[in-house]
């Protein structure tokens, strides 16, 4: 689970925070969770390391936007015997953004870390299945099945592809996105 905070009303936000850099600043804290249940909570405290703040303690007391998001993984027992657990790949870039995460609305509260305090969220929240993506006329988006990714993963796979058509009216490929 990921908490999210900031003092920028602008955008939610868990859209303010970048998973690429190491230069963001908005402070993050997360914790593993594992089964949750709908009545469990989570537990953020001073104990739990965030970035950039190191904990709950180093940011200044004030007004800020909280938000959590729950980032789903999925447990894959591996052809080599390994079981890991993971994010799926659903076309999402932004951290915490993939769908079937749940996540809560911003909530604007006061926080000062001299006095503590409890933040309750309610992550009531589901980001929905991503569109899928529709085959035109220069553009043509593949799914094949893999079997080696399929024995690899424990489960099916497939590889995907979009590939760009000439708009002379032939079919020769002129460039293949991977997706």
């Amino acid at each position: 689970m990921l908490l999210f905070i900031s003092d920028d009303d602008k955008t939610e936000p868990r859209f303010q925070s970048d998973q690429y850099r190491a230069n963001s600043t908005r402070p993050i804290f997360g914790v593993d969770v594992d089964r949750l249940r709908p009545d469990q909570s989570v537990t953020i405290d001073d104990a739990v390391v965030g970035w950039p703040a190191r904990s709950l303690k180093d940011i200044p007391s004030g007004d800020y936007f909280v938000q959590a998001v729950i980032n789903r993984y999925e447990t894959f027992v591996r052809g080599d015997g390994h079981t890991v657990k993971m994010p799926m790949d659903r076309r999402r870039a932004a951290l915490g953004a993939e769908a079937g995460n749940f996540y809560s609305k911003p909530v604007k509260m006061h926080l000062d870390p001299a006095r503590g305090g409890e933040i309750r969220i309610s992550m009531d929240e589901e980001i929905p299945p991503t569109r899928s993506r529709r085959t035109t006329a220069q553009v043509k988006y593949l799914t094949v099945p893999n079997d080696r990714l399929s024995k690899f993963w424990g489960r099916p796979m497939s590889l995907g592809a979009i590939v760009l058509l000439r708009s002379d009216g032939t079919h020769t490929p002129i460039r293949v996105i991977r997706c």
